[in-house]
């Protein structure tokens, strides 16, 4: 095991070879492998009451067949139950994501294998977080159909999408079971191309985010799809500017839409206005990472867990990047280097102090085979010049986005010598600054002298906690 090592501000990191142990100044909490003597990939993961559930695919022993594998972990990692799932006529499964929905409940979408001729077969499954079985849905023609993870939407039905019958599909699928939506959404009229992410939206639509040729086949393009109704019809569609690659994920964050993929990343409004695009340079010669999930930290900048590619010989390995929401800068980066194989990364969430839960699977696991991975990650070192402040938490605004001529601030507890409220704009310059009296609990802010556009709004108390939230004015 090697000592984290700092590169100009890059972080490697060495993972233990076979018992994920820990060591002093170790940068995990913990770390630990969920597997068989069999073969278990996927490690897509949502965050429970008092744990994790994770979902993936487990090799059943003697035969052909592989079933959902479902591991409940508590907060440190430890497993408190498994459970394979293995619905009837189904041969095997391979989850692409995992959510849960408002009542609870878990859905998990992918690819799946029927009994008969089919190359493969797309399915959506509904579960309780005891792995209960409430239905699954298959979706299967004489060709190769696959879904990618589901999404939940604004009206609280379920969003997945994918490659059905040799085109690009998006459906939605109600609470119990029914399609509400079955449409072809290719990447124009004259290419296909591939839909590669889906964000929820308002009123029970979807933006689909496709790659394919542009008109004159010069180069590839990403363009987005604005689905909408009862019958999900595409009312807009647009090019996503400077932006390549494939979109690998996309989310609303603090009110902002971000956008990631292969090297780059894009900040849009909730109207799909382009505030910043950016392609990173390569932080370690001969290594690239592709985004796979983002969280909002709690200084209110983008953490993404990326799958990172390169070395001698080649390998993919997690890689962790902590990215400033305002202007698109890399503010930490740090690879973790497992040497004994590669390693997948499918999911990252927020544990309940505020450090990151990883996790996926390796070829090479404890087990001795292939086995799901997961582990938490203590909290990147803050900047040098926030070396002294506390870990932000989130301040709460209201009305936002405002279109008023004042809002509310939910003041933390415990101010003691009072504090000081600054607004920055999206120039970084400070809009309004206001002292906040000792013992006060909420703050009314004067904001019509603030244009639109989106803001900072950063809470410093006497004793050098920091809280930090966002406001949109309208």
């Amino acid at each position: 095991m090697r000592a984290k090592a700092l590169i100009t501000g890059f972080a490697l990191l060495w993972w233990a070879t076979a018992a994920f142990a820990q060591w002093p100044g170790s940068p995990f909490a913990w770390q630990n492998g969920y597997g068989t003597a069999q073969y278990e990939s996927g490690g897509y993961a949502v965050r429970l009451q008092g744990g994790y559930l994770m979902v993936g695919t487990h090799g059943i022993p003697n035969s052909t067949r592989s079933a959902l594998y479902v591991v409940r972990l508590n907060d440190i990692g430890d497993t408190l139950w498994t459970r394979n799932i293995m619905p009837q006529r189904l041969q095997w499964f391979e989850p692409q994501g995992i959510i849960q929905d408002g009542a609870g409940n878990l859905v998990v979408s992918g690819s799946c294998r029927g009994w008969g001729a089919t190359m493969g077969d797309a399915f959506v499954l509904k579960m309780n977080t005891q792995a209960d079985t409430a239905w699954v849905r298959t979706f299967q023609t004489t060709g190769t159909d696959s879904f990618l993870g589901p999404t939940l939407s604004t009206d609280g039905n379920y969003f997945v999408y994918g490659w059905i019958n040799f085109q690009n599909r998006v459906l939605k699928v109600s609470p119990t079971g029914a399609v509400l939506w079955n449409v072809a959404s290719n990447h124009s009229s004259a290419f296909l191309g591939n839909n590669t992410a889906l964000l929820a939206v308002g009123g029970g639509g979807c933006w689909v985010f496709s790659n394919g040729p542009d008109a004159q086949q010069q180069r590839l393009e990403t363009r987005v799809h604005a689905l909408t109704g009862a019958a999900g019809t595409e009312t807009a569609q647009w090019l996503l500017p400077r932006f390549q690659y494939p979109v690998t994920h996309v989310a609303t964050l603090n009110n902002e839409i971000v956008v990631s993929g292969s090297q780059e990343m894009a900040k849009l409004t909730p109207q799909g206005d382009t505030v910043w695009t950016r392609r990173f340079a390569r932080s370690r010669p001969g290594w690239a990472w592709v985004a796979r999930a983002v969280q909002p930290d709690a200084l209110g900048d983008y953490a993404v867990l990326a799958e990172a590619g390169g070395g001698s010989p080649y390998s993919y390995q997690f890689q962790l990047l902590r990215i400033d929401s305002q202007r698109g800068q890399v503010r930490n980066d740090t690879l973790l280097l497992r040497p004994t194989g590669n390693t997948y990364p499918k999911s990252l969430l927020l544990a309940p102090n505020g450090d990151y839960f990883i996790s996926g699977y390796t070829p090479v696991g404890p087990s001795g085979g292939p086995d799901l991975i997961a582990a938490q990650f203590r909290r990147f070192k803050p900047l040098p010049t926030r070396a002294a402040q506390r870990l932000a938490e989130v301040l709460q605004v209201y009305p936002n986005p405002a279109g008023g001529a004042a809002v509310q601030v939910r003041l933390p507890d415990g101010l003691g010598r009072g504090a000081n409220l600054v607004i920055i704009d999206a120039r970084g310059q400070t809009a309004r600054r206001q002292a906040v009296p000792a013992g006060q609990q909420l703050l009314v802010l004067p904001v019509a002298a603030l244009s639109a556009g989106l803001y900072v709004v950063r809470l410093q108390a006497a004793d050098g906690r920091v809280w930090g939230g966002r406001l949109v004015r309208e």
